[in-house]
C-alpha cells in the first residue's frame, strides 16, 4: 500500500512539474485535438498538424485540407496556466473548424479577384445620402480606370474588413452550436486580443493614420462590442464608427455568405474618405519619386502578389502579408497601414468546405443610380428583406454536447506524468538490476567479461499487437494445464472456518449443532505457497525459429500461471555480443529483464519481444539468475532454464563449459535453488549431462508450453 501511495504521490508530483513542450506536442495531446475535430465537423474531418513557430504572428490556420494549430504563438502563450493555455489551444482548433464548417473561400477570391479588375462583387455598395453618393461616384471612376493603386488598397482594407466579420461570423456560429470548452476557448482568445489593441488616444499619439485607427476600432468593436476610448475623444473617427456598427453587428449574423460580402462594400464606402486620403499621399509620393513607386508599370504581376500574400504562408511560418518579396512592390504607405493594424486581421485562411453558391447575387457590371438612396441602410445588406440574409436566431436545439473536454485534458495530464514516472522507475529498476550484477562475486572465468542487464522501458506498438496471436495459444495451453493448476489455487485462495463459537455470520449446515457452535468466518486466507520462480531463456542465435517462438509461450504460460497463484517470478533471456574476441574483457553477455518478482504491465510485451542474437555463456547467467533467487524471501527457490545447447561462447564451449556449468549448478543446489532445465536441441545428452535429474526432454517443441508448466507445476505442490 505505502508503494502505492509512494507511485500516486510521484505521478501527482510529475504532472506539477510538467513542461508545455511535454504537454502540447506530445502524441496524445494530438489525438487529443484531432478526435476534438472530427467531433465538431461531423466526423469529416481530423487531419491536424501542431506547430512551434514563435516568432510566427498567426494562432492557425486552415486551407481545407489540412489546419496547422501554433502552440506558441503569442495569445496562448500569454496565459498562465496549462489548463487555460488548453483552453486557448481548443478555441484556435473552434475557429479553424468553423472556417472548414462555414466559411466559402470560393466566393472569397471571387470577391478579392473582382476588385483588383475593378469589379465589385456580389454589387456595389449603395448611397444613402448626398456625400456617399459623391463617394461611389469617386470610386466608380477609380474603377472604371483600372488605377491599380487605388484597387490594391480598396482590396487590402476589403480583405481584412471581410475577414474580421467572417471571423466573428464562424466564432459565433461555433459558440452557439458548443457551447462548452469551445466557445470558452474562443471567447478568451478573443478577448485577449481585444485586451492589446490600443486605445484610441494611444494609436493618435503614436502617429498612427486616421485609417489604421479606423481598422482598430472596427476591431475592437467586432470583438467586443465597444471601443477603448476611455478619455472620451470626440472626432471624425468616432462618427464613422458609429455609422459602421449596425453594419457590423447585422454582417456578423447574417446567414448568408453574400451579406458579408456586400457589408464590407458598404464599410469601404463608409471610410472612403481615409482610403481616399491614402490614395492621393501614394500618388502625390510617385510624382516625387516614381523609383520607388511603380505600381502602375507592375500593375498585373502585383496584382497576383497581393493575391498570393492573402492565401499563401511563408516558409518561415510568417502567413498573410509578411513575406519581403511580396510586400516589396506594394507602396510604402500601405506597408506601413497593415503593420498598423492587429496582426489577427491579416491572418486569412485559405480553404474550407467551399458551401454556398458562388454565383449567388452575382453584380451585372451595370451602376444602377436609382438605388442609390434606399430607404435604410440595411436594405443594401439585405435586400428585399430575404430570410436568408437575416440574422440567424440562437436556438437551443442548435447547441451539441461535445465530449469533455477539460476533462478529458486533465486525464491526459495525469497520463502524461504516469507515463514520465513510469520511465523513472524503469530507470531505476535498470540501475538497480545493473548494482545487482555489479555486485555479484564471479569466479575469475566469468569475472573478465563485460555484464549488461537491460530492461526494455517502451514497447513498440507492432509488439502489443503482435501478443494477441500468443495470447491464443497460452490460452489453450492453460485450459490444457487446468487440472494441475486448480489444486495450487485452491491452496492459496480463501477459505471458510465453521463450528464457531463466536461470530457474525450464522453457518446454516450447523445451525442444529447441539454444542453451540453455530458460526462461519469467510475470506481468511488459505496456505501461501511460500515458492519463487525464475525463467532463464537462451537466446543465442541458434534459437531461432520455432524454438524460440515455443519458449516465449512457454514462459508466457509460466508466467500467467504464476500471477494467478501469487507465485513471484522473473524471466529472463541472455546472449553475448556474438563476436570473436581476443581478449576475454571484450566480450559482453547481455541479460535482458523481461519480468521481475513484481509484475508489470508490459511484463508480457518484453517477453514477446525477445529474438535470438550472438552466442551463450550460461555461467554467467546461471549465477546472476541464481544469486537473485537466493535473496528472495521464499522458501523454496525453482531456477527453469529452457536452451537448445550448450554454451558456444568466446574460450567457453565444449568440456570446459560444462564442467563449468555442472560446477555452479551443485553450489547453487546446496543453497536451496531447485533446477528445472528443458532441452529442446541437438545438444540433449550434453545437457542432461549437465543438468541430471533435472533434465526435461521435449522431443516435440511443440509440447514445450505443456510439458514444462506441468514439471514447474509438479514441483510446487511438493511444496
Amino acid at each position: 500500500m505505502d508503494e502505492k501511495k509512494d507511485y500516486r504521490k510521484r505521478i501527482w508530483n510529475a504532472k506539477q512539474k510538467l513542461q508545455d513542450s511535454e504537454v502540447f506536442i506530445s502524441t496524445r495531446y494530438l489525438q487529443l485535438l484531432k478526435s476534438i475535430a472530427k467531433e465538431i465537423t461531423d466526423g469529416t474531418f481530423d487531419n491536424i498538424t501542431i506547430s512551434r513557430k514563435p516568432a510566427a504572428k498567426y494562432m492557425g490556420w486552415c486551407d481545407g485540407t489540412c489546419i496547422e494549430i501554433n502552440i506558441c504563438n503569442i495569445v496562448t502563450q500569454s496565459f498562465l496556466t496549462k489548463e487555460i493555455k488548453n483552453d486557448s489551444i481548443v478555441g484556435v482548433l473552434g475557429h479553424e473548424c468553423g472556417h472548414f464548417n462555414f466559411t466559402n473561400f470560393r466566393l472569397l477570391d471571387k470577391f478579392l479577384d473582382g476588385i483588383s479588375e475593378g469589379v465589385w462583387y456580389p454589387r456595389p455598395p449603395s448611397a444613402c445620402c448626398e456625400s456617399e453618393n459623391i463617394r461611389l461616384q469617386q470610386i466608380k471612376e477609380y474603377f472604371d480606370k483600372k488605377d491599380k493603386t487605388a484597387l490594391l488598397l480598396i482590396r487590402e482594407c476589403s480583405r481584412l474588413i471581410w475577414n474580421l466579420l467572417e471571423d466573428i461570423y464562424i466564432e459565433n456560429k461555433m459558440c452557439r452550436k458548443y457551447p462548452g470548452s469551445i466557445c470558452r476557448g474562443i471567447l478568451q482568445n478573443r478577448s485577449r486580443n481585444g485586451e492589446w489593441l490600443p486605445s484610441l488616444r494611444e494609436q493618435i499619439n503614436m502617429g498612427y493614420s486616421e485609417l489604421s485607427i479606423m481598422f482598430n476600432l472596427i476591431a475592437q468593436y467586432a470583438l467586443s462590442g465597444t471601443i477603448n476610448n476611455w478619455d472620451g475623444y470626440q472626432g471624425k473617427l468616432s462618427a464613422i464608427l458609429e455609422e459602421l456598427k449596425p453594419l457590423i453587428e447585422r454582417a456578423v449574423c447574417a446567414q448568408n455568405e453574400s451579406a458579408r460580402f456586400i457589408a464590407t462594400n458598404q464599410i469601404i464606402l463608409k471610410i472612403w474618405d481615409l482610403l481616399h486620403e491614402m490614395i492621393r499621399e501614394i500618388k502625390k509620393n510617385e510624382k516625387k519619386c516614381p523609383t520607388n513607386h511603380k505600381t502602375q508599370e507592375k500593375t498585373d504581376d502585383q496584382s497576383q502578389k497581393a493575391n498570393q500574400q492573402t492565401s499563401q504562408k511563408a516558409e518561415t511560418g510568417e502567413q498573410n502579408g509578411n513575406d519581403s518579396d511580396t510586400q516589396k512592390d506594394i507602396p510604402d504607405e500601405i506597408q506601413k497601414f497593415l503593420a498598423q493594424v492587429p496582426k489577427f486581421l491579416q491572418n486569412l485562411d485559405s480553404g474550407g468546405k467551399n458551401i454556398g453558391n458562388p454565383t449567388d447575387e452575382e453584380w451585372d457590371g451595370k451602376w444602377n443610380d436609382k438605388n442609390a438612396f434606399p430607404k435604410d441602410v440595411e436594405d443594401s445588406i439585405y435586400p428585399d428583406n430575404d430570410a436568408k440574409y437575416q440574422n440567424e436566431d440562437i436556438k437551443e436545439s442548435e447547441a451539441t454536447t461535445v465530449k469533455n473536454i477539460e476533462e478529458e485534458f486533465m486525464l491526459l495530464l495525469l497520463k502524461l506524468a504516469e507515463e514520465k514516472v513510469d520511465e523513472q522507475v524503469q530507470q531505476e529498476i535498470n540501475r538497480n538490476l545493473q548494482e545487482q550484477m555489479d555486485g555479484i562475486e564471479f569466479d575469475s572465468g566469468h569475472r573478465k567479461v563485460k555484464k549488461v542487464v537491460k530492461r526494455a522501458s517502451s514497447i513498440p506498438e507492432a509488439v502489443k499487437m503482435k501478443y494477441f496471436l500468443y495470447e491464443c495459444q497460452v490460452k489453450r495451453s492453460m485450459r490444457k494445464l487446468q487440472a494441475y493448476m486448480l489444486p495450487i489455487l485452491k491452496k492459496h485462495d480463501s477459505k471458510t472456518d465453521r463450528k464457531l463459537w463466536f461470530g457474525k455470520q450464522l453457518d446454516t449446515k450447523y445451525i442444529a449443532n447441539p454444542s453451540g457452535a453455530i458460526f462461519q468466518k469467510k475470506n481468511q486466507k488459505g496456505d501461501q505457497i511460500s515458492t519463487a520462480v525464475a525463467v532463464l531463456i537462451d537466446i543465442s542465435d541458434s534459437m531461432s525459429g520455432t524454438r524460440i517462438e515455443y519458449a516465449k509461450i512457454a514462459a508466457l504460460c509460466l508466467y500467467e500461471f504464476c500471477r494467478s497463484a501469487g507465485i513471484p517470478i522473473a524471466v529472463y533471456g541472455h546472449h553475448t555480443d556474438g563476436y570473436l574476441h581476443k581478449h576475454l574483457s571484450d566480450e559482453t553477455v547481455f541479460l535482458h529483464c523481461c519480468t521481475e518478482f513484481h509484475t508489470d504491465v508490459n511484463d508480457r510485451y518484453r517477453i514477446l519481444a525477445l529474438h535470438p542474437w550472438g552466442a551463450n555463456r550460461d555461467g554467467v547467467a546461471l549465477i546472476y539468475m541464481g544469486e537473485k533467487l537466493l535473496q528472495r524471501p521464499e522458501k523454496h527457490k525453482i531456477l527453469t532454464i529452457i536452451s537448445d545447447g550448450i554454451p558456444n561462447a568466446n574460450y567457453y564451449k565444449g568440456e570446459k563449459a560444462k564442467k563449468d556449468l555442472k560446477r555452479i549448478r551443485e553450489q547453487l543446489m546446496k543453497r536451496g535453488v531447485t533446477f528445472l532445465a528443458a532441452a529442446i536441441g541437438a545438444d540433449k545428452k550434453a545437457i542432461q549431462d549437465i543438468y541430471q535429474e533435472s533434465y526435461l526432454d521435449i522431443s516435440d517443441i511443440e509440447k514445450l508450453p505443456i510439458m514444462l508448466s506441468k514439471q514447474v507445476m509438479k514441483y510446487i505442490r511438493r511444496y
